[in-house]
């Protein structure tokens, strides 16, 4: 019996040395990367246990069957081994020993430790697919999933990189009954019937270069081609709107009036400013002018008596600047009207409010009657000037008003930069002006400077609150400050998002995370223009709101149109003057001369250098 189990023995061992050079190393090595690549854990999977995937019961199996073989070829084969060396030879087992273990590492060091090698091959895999590929299929699987609901809440990373400026031509757009303001984000056209624009007036929002000049072109040029009375108050100025206004009138044949109130006077009229309107329009604008009205001081003592002397000196009919301070100035009432004396030697610095004999002026009586388009450059930074273009204002909005039944076209009055020059005049015109067949279009930079006049007797915020109210259309432009993105969200309104409140992660043995199946979706109440949406906006692009309509996001565009350097164009002589009224360019006009009053589209030359075909930045 004992040699039998000897000849088993000696034959296990020459099978074992003939065989475990390499595959012994290369088994060990397939059981190790398997574990490696696998994990030695978990083991067993409950077969109640739900929401377990058969990948997952899968590897379980083989990490038990691993684990197995490895105490299987790693221990058991091992002692097999050394028990039949000690069958074989037992007196002298201590040298089988040293020839086995001499044996075991001359074969694990011949195939270049292939167990520790297949082990870190199946880890280093492990740790790839587990922190590289895994998440990354997760959230792909996560993106283009087909889901109940898309919705996000906004993200001002995300809002930063979403709109861009759209580039096209207005005009193709342009059609009779209604107005054209821009395209929204698909592309489609923004209108407003024609009837309907006429009586709400309208507020532009928005910084210096956003683009409010954009849409004040687009609208002067379709106003002047629907044959409305079209006057631009610029106080900038900026040669874009002269250009586009000059442009619309000489292709319409049309008349363009042009007034320069600063200093320089590069047009030829000068402005009366008592002259036109009725007695008491004319008094009551040189008791704003001289800000004499009362306002709940002590001041109002002074101010009562020398309003009284105006009203006792102030002539029935028209009175320039001169005449009314010399009247003014007569002995028996100068005491009594020194503050109108200052103001009036102020206006009279300027030149163009300096009228004098054969001087040439600003009729609005004339440019209301006969359907003409004015053009008034006036400035931001010169106090006087300033004054003199509230005045003009205030005379414009009465003579609106007084000539209604005389004239035969609608008004429509554009101020840019409003918050330079708003009176309480402007602000309650806005009450009233459209049942006299006129509407205002105002622009300023933020909501808050209407807020912020200079003059502390005046209810700023009244007048601010009179202007939203009474203007129905109002388009922002970029929001620079959280106040005006704010007022432009609770504008717009609110609309509920179906969004994801929460979603499980979980965390793999190295560390990864995974995206989970389910989500947590809650409807979630958001202003329908976000703050981040209205503080992102590039330039030239929008938030429209007008009665009745959801908020929409308004592209608009340049009018394509020859921009001249500046206004400013040469005086000629009288006998030079070259009227144009054909569409041809300013360069090869050649048409009979015929008489204007007051009118500078007949008296355009072009600069000594062919115009630019450029237009100017937002």
């Amino acid at each position: 019996m004992s040699d039998w189990i000897a000849r088993v023995a000696v034959r296990f061992l020459e099978l074992v040395q003939a065989w475990a050079d390499p595959w012994y190393w290369v088994v060990l090595a397939s059981i190790l990367f398997v574990l490696g690549l696998i994990g030695a854990s978990p083991t067993q999977i409950p077969q109640h246990e739900k929401d377990v995937t058969q990948t997952a019961r899968l590897a379980a199996y083989l990490r038990l069957v691993s684990l197995k073989l490895l105490v299987a070829f790693g221990l058991l084969m091992p002692a097999l081994v050394a028990g039949a060396g000690y069958v074989v030879n037992p007196s002298n087992f201590s040298a089988f020993a040293e020839n086995m273990q001499a044996f075991f590492w001359e074969g694990f060091v011949a195939v270049l430790g292939f167990p520790l090698i297949g082990y870190a091959f199946g880890w280093l895999l492990s740790v790839v697919h587990a922190r590289v590929i895994t998440p990354k299929v997760s959230a792909l699987k996560r993106r283009f999933r087909v889901r109940q609901s898309g919705d996000e809440l906004s993200d001002i990373r995300v809002e930063t990189r979403g709109k861009q400026a759209k580039n096209f031509d207005p005009r193709r757009y342009y059609q009779e009954g209604n107005i054209f303001f821009g395209l929204d984000e698909h592309g489609t056209e923004i209108r407003v019937d024609e009837e309907t624009w006429k009586i709400q007036h309208q507020r532009y929002i928005g910084p210096t270069q956003t683009g409010k000049g954009v849409l004040i072109g687009v609208q002067l040029d379709q106003a002047i081609r629907k044959n409305h009375t079209v006057i631009f108050i610029d106080p900038k100025p900026d040669p874009y709107g002269f250009s586009i206004m000059k442009q619309a009138c000489l292709e319409t044949n049309r008349e363009l009036v042009a007034l320069d109130l600063n200093d320089e006077q590069v047009f030829p009229l000068k402005y009366d400013l008592f002259a036109g309107g009725s007695y008491r329009d004319r008094l009551g604008r040189v008791i704003a002018c001289a800000k004499l009205a009362s306002t709940g001081n002590e001041s109002d003592y002074y101010h009562r008596k020398e309003r009284a002397v105006l009203n006792d000196v102030f002539p029935k009919g028209p009175i320039t600047l001169r005449a009314l301070l010399s009247l003014l100035e007569e002995e028996e009432v100068r005491e009594k009207t020194g503050t109108s004396c200052a103001v009036l030697r102020e206006l009279l610095h300027v030149q163009s409010l300096d009228v004098q004999d054969g001087d040439e002026t600003l009729n609005l009586a004339t440019i209301l009657r006969d359907n003409q388009v004015l053009y008034i450059r006036s400035s931001l930074h010169d106090a006087v000037v300033k004054t003199a273009t509230t005045m003009l204002i205030t005379e414009l909005i009465q003579e609106t008003m007084r000539l209604k039944a005389e004239r035969n076209s609608h008004v429509f009055l554009v101020i840019d930069e409003i918050a330079f020059l708003i009176t309480e005049t402007i602000a309650d015109a806005l009450a009233t002006l459209t049942s006299f067949d006129a509407h205002l279009c105002l622009a300023y930079q933020s909501e808050g400077d209407l807020l912020n006049g200079h003059d502390t007797k005046i209810n700023w915020k009244a007048i601010a609150q009179r202007v939203k109210t009474n203007s129905k259309m109002h388009l922002y432009y970029r929001a620079e400050e959280f106040d005006t993105a704010q007022i432009m969200a609770d504008k717009s309104g609110t609309h509920i998002k179906a969004v994801t409140r929460a979603q499980r992660v979980s965390a793999g043995r190295h560390l990864e995370e995974t995206w989970g199946a389910e989500r947590d979706i809650h409807g979630v109440e958001e202003a329908f223009i976000h703050p981040n949406v209205a503080m992102t906006l590039p330039e030239r692009v929008g938030v429209f709101f007008q009665p009745a309509h959801t908020a929409k996001i308004l592209y608009t565009a340049w009018v394509p149109v020859e921009v001249y350097p500046t206004p400013i164009l040469p005086k000629p002589a009288p006998s030079t003057l070259r009227p144009i009224t054909a569409t041809r360019p300013l360069s090869t006009q050649t048409v009979p001369p015929q008489p204007s009053q007051h009118s500078i589209t007949g008296n355009l030359h072009p600069l000594p250098h062919d115009p630019l075909p450029t237009q100017p930045e937002a």
